[in-house]
């Protein structure tokens, strides 16, 4: 693959997510737009059933060792995170709004607390306000912002959640850059700034990765057989 695609990351990569782009032959630079803190919080005995959609929540809960009968979550990453914690996990899902419709056919009317953070949006409380299954929200980490200016142009830019998304937009232009989504949330907010996005088959770094590649490697081939 040509050695002169630049691509950047919103966020650090760890070791082999790193090496799995540069073997690649691509030129990476990487550069965090948001920081996640854990909150100090408090939380009821027991919990029968908790909502968790990131795997920031999930390490704060697991390190209050809280008392959850059941958990419902997004993403494979926070499942496992919870289920090495000793948690039951009821049911993942890829997104919110694909948890909040499982959540809303088996549980309609039951009560469910959500533990995440306040920059979380609205799509999954709408959801079960809408279906008349009560809510209570409990913030356990915090996100914050962290806008750059960044030098420079970039072929690719990888976003792993929507806070990145606003966060790169307050001080930078999506210009004509494809972007790279972990899922469709992120997708979505992506799409108020740009309409060259593509995301992920599986809301994860690994196969945000591997979409990355394989979308410049498909337009290297094309560009090899059209100059024949």
């Amino acid at each position: 693959m040509a050695s002169n695609i630049r691509i950047l990351s919103t966020r650090t990569l760890t070791e082999p997510q790193r090496e799995r782009l540069l073997a690649a032959g691509f030129a990476l630079t990487e550069i965090p737009f948001i920081k996640t803190e854990q909150v100090p919080f408090t939380a009821p005995d027991s919990i029968a059933r908790a909502i968790i959609t990131s795997n920031n929540a999930a390490k704060a809960i697991a390190n209050k060792q809280l008392r959850i009968d059941a958990v419902f979550c997004v993403g494979q990453k926070t499942a496992t995170t919870l289920s090495s914690a000793g948690y039951k996990v009821e049911i993942t899902a890829d997104n919110a709004g694909a948890l909040a419709e499982k959540i809303t056919d088996a549980y309609q009317g039951e009560e469910f607390y959500f533990l995440g953070t306040r920059s979380r949006r609205d799509e999954l409380p709408e959801h079960l306000k809408a279906n008349n299954t009560p809510l209570k929200e409990i913030e356990v980490y915090k996100t914050l912002p962290e806008s750059h200016r960044v030098p420079g142009n970039y072929d690719g830019i990888l976003f792993f959640s929507p806070s990145a998304v606003d966060a790169f937009s307050r001080e930078n232009s999506f210009k004509e850059t494809v972007c790279f989504s972990i899922g469709p949330t992120t997708a979505q907010a992506l799409e108020a700034h740009t309409k060259t996005v593509v995301t992920a088959k599986q809301p994860s770094a690994e196969h945000l990765i591997l979409e990355t590649v394989k979308y410049f490697k498909s337009i290297n081939a094309h560009n090899r057989e059209t100059s024949i």
